[in-house]
């Protein structure tokens, strides 16, 4: 699967780079079985990572950057209509 964006089509299975420090990307690690074990936030300049998922239907990226870190990249709307992991840890910090 790929996506194509105005800096490129990525693929699944790229290598990525974070070019700049985000402090509230949310990240999450999972377990062996899919259960998540830890979670957390922020994505620094210089992290490495590799684009293990591309949703076909939203265009969202997984990637996952150093221990397991997973990260879902697309627009903040898009991904609070998911209303998957992003939403409910952003609906916890607006508490």
């Amino acid at each position: 699967k790929e996506k194509e964006t105005e800096k490129g089509i990525f693929r699944e299975g790229d290598k990525v780079m974070q070019i700049k420090n985000n402090y509230d990307l949310v990240w999450e690690v999972f377990g062996k079985h899919g259960i998540r074990i830890d979670y957390g936030t922020g994505v620094y300049n210089g992290d490495i990572g590799i684009i293990r998922e591309i949703d076909s239907f939203s265009q969202i990226l997984a990637v996952e950057f150093d221990e397991g870190r997973i990260v879902e990249r697309g627009k903040h709307e898009e991904l609070l209509a998911l209303n998957g992991h992003y939403r409910k840890l952003n609906d916890m910090q607006a508490l």
